[in-house]
């Protein structure tokens, strides 16, 4: 009984330009305490073996690896009761060096240039 709104746009950033998505709804929103930990692996907002919200807890957080290899980000604005809007910012230049220093887990070998050819 809501609404989502999707949204593109290629803005100035720095010396490039980026591209900016972001994705509002009007749901339930976050809790301000559970969002400074909503992008770690397995955190989910409601932890209730009950919660009608389920999921793994990996969808952010890969979502937010994702932007950084390619040199952007994913953040979130939310309240509760309200709903909550995700931004997605990517540079229009995707950086092609690898950035496997930043891995810190076995499965987290994933580059900007495997994700350039990959596109």
């Amino acid at each position: 009984k809501g609404s989502i709104v999707v949204t593109a746009a290629r803005q100035p950033a720095g010396a490039g330009e980026e591209i900016v998505v972001a994705v509002r709804d009007t749901g339930i929103g976050i809790a301000q305490d559970v969002l400074p930990s909503l992008f770690e692996k397995f955190s989910v907002v409601d932890d209730s073996s009950s919660s009608k919200y389920g999921g793994t807890g990996l969808g952010l957080a890969l979502s937010q690896k994702l932007c950084r290899l390619m040199g952007g980000d994913v953040t979130v604005e939310s309240e509760l009761g309200i709903g909550s809007c995700f931004t997605i910012r990517l540079p229009t230049v995707v950086r092609t060096q690898t950035h496997e220093a930043e891995a810190t887990d076995a499965g987290d070998t994933l580059s900007a240039q495997n994700l350039a050819h990959a596109a």
